[in-house]
Order: C-alpha cells, then sequence, then structure tokens
C-alpha cells in the first residue's frame, strides 16, 4: 500500500518499479503484486494511470477503515494464491 504523493519519489515510479522487482526476480511468472493505492488526488486521470499500471485497488481520501481492511483481506488473499 502506498500513496501516490510522497516526498522522495513519484508513488507511480514506485509502482513501476515494484512490479518490474516482484515480476522478474522475486516471483517470476507469477504476475503483478497487489498493491492499494491512496491518494488525495481525485479525478479521472489518476483513476486511469492506476488502472494502466495493474494497481489491485485505489482509495480517494478520506476512505474508511472498513473499506481499507476489505481492500488489504481481499489483496492478502490474492496474493497468498501466487505462493
Amino acid at each position: 500500500m502506498l500513496d501516490i504523493e510522497m516526498p522522495e519519489k513519484n508513488g507511480l515510479a514506485t509502482i513501476l518499479e515494484l512490479h518490474e522487482r516482484f515480476e522478474n526476480e522475486l516471483n517470476p511468472g507469477q504476475g503483478k503484486i497487489p498493491i492499494i493505492v491512496i491518494t488525495g488526488l481525485g479525478g479521472e486521470t489518476v483513476g486511469r494511470m492506476v488502472k494502466d499500471l495493474g494497481i489491485y485497488a485505489f482509495l480517494q481520501k478520506p476512505f474508511s477503515v472498513a473499506s481499507l481492511v476489505s481492500h488489504l483481506e481481499k489483496a492478502v488473499s490474492t496474493a497468498s494464491n501466487h505462493i
């Protein structure tokens, strides 16, 4: 889970690095690591970028704890199916 806007590195660049490392080094052939993006940014552009990058879920701030927990449970379940 990460925010799109971070102090030292853009979250979207981080996502690309995580996908590359996960797919090529840590878990080859098993698909993308499930990443949940949180952001205060809105609009179709951010949603489209997230979708194009194969992000597992996108939560716009503010979000409920129940929504976060639900997405985390699904992401963990998805990830465990690839182990």
